[in-house]
């Protein structure tokens, strides 16, 4: 009776510290994505930046049309997003997938010069994990492929659910960052107009 009872105690035990051990090994694996994203972010970000300054220094672009996306590593990007007050210099792929999403913010919808661009990110620290406390009047602005710059102010953040895609893509609104909220159940969304 009591073997029993010991042997239900260790194997308990075990499982414990196996759930323990998957768990780490699973919050190591987050803080290894989060870094690399970083990484991989900072790396195409000044990759793009030189990338435009040859484009611009170029004689002969000042008559071609002005490139609406940059291609780094096979990878299409349409700009750059910064937010001054939060340190954030992020390049937009110009595509969305989940494989994208771990390296980059990305154009969920629309465009600068339609005045609907959503975009996507992952809520890491270094992309968009403190949208849910920018405030509004904060300043974004948007430097495209061709070296044009928009500017951007906050007016409105919101919280949106998941199956809210009409009310996320279809709105007034000029410029539109979102990415989940913690534990993943909504959307916090940042609304901007153009200055």
């Amino acid at each position: 009776m009591f073997g029993n009872r010991k042997n239900t105690g260790i194997s308990l035990f075990c499982i414990g510290v196996l759930l323990i051990l998957c768990a780490a090994t699973l919050c190591g694996l987050n803080v290894y994505s989060m870094k690399r994203a970083e990484k991989m972010s900072d790396d195409i970000a000044l990759r793009f930046e030189e990338m435009l300054h040859e484009n611009i220094g170029r004689p002969e672009a000042r008559e071609e049309a002005a490139p609406t996306e940059l291609i780094i590593d096979g990878s299409s990007y349409i700009g750059i997003l910064s937010v001054p007050s939060r340190g954030l210099w992020l390049p937009v792929r110009s595509d969305i997938s989940y494989p994208a999403l771990m390296e980059s913010p990305c154009r969920y919808s629309g465009s600068v010069s339609e005045g609907s661009l959503v975009i996507a990110a992952h809520n890491y620290p270094a992309h968009f994990g403190g949208l849910r406390r920018i405030a509004n009047g904060e300043r974004i602005e948007f430097v495209d492929a061709g070296g044009a710059v928009t500017e951007y102010t906050v007016v409105l953040v919101e919280i949106l659910e998941p199956d809210e895609v009409k009310r996320m893509i279809d709105s007034d609104y000029d410029l539109t960052l979102f990415t989940c909220t913690p534990g993943g159940a909504s959307r916090v969304t940042v609304r901007c107009m153009k200055i």
